[in-house]
């Protein structure tokens, strides 16, 4: 119990004090809006959505593992 104290009262003392600048001067700006994207730029990747991430999964399925017995990869012997 004595060393979990500290502890609460640090943390409640944060919270007090981060809501009560939040009431005075709103929620913090994110630096990440101002960032423009250069989606010329060779490394440039569409960011992923979740359509893309679901297509991604189905894809995934359907390709062969390196242990499935289609002659790919290599394949582990029964050690029964």
């Amino acid at each position: 119990m004595a060393i979990v104290t500290p502890f609460t009262a640090f943390f409640a003392w944060s919270t007090f004090h981060e809501l009560r600048r939040r009431r005075r001067e709103g929620p913090p700006d994110d630096p990440r809006d101002a960032f423009e994207f250069d989606e010329d730029a060779p490394s440039y990747e569409e960011p992923v959505s979740a359509e893309t991430t679901a297509q991604d999964d189905d894809e995934a399925q359907d390709t062969p593992t390196a242990a499935e017995p289609d002659g790919t990869g290599p394949q582990h012997e029964d050690r029964t």
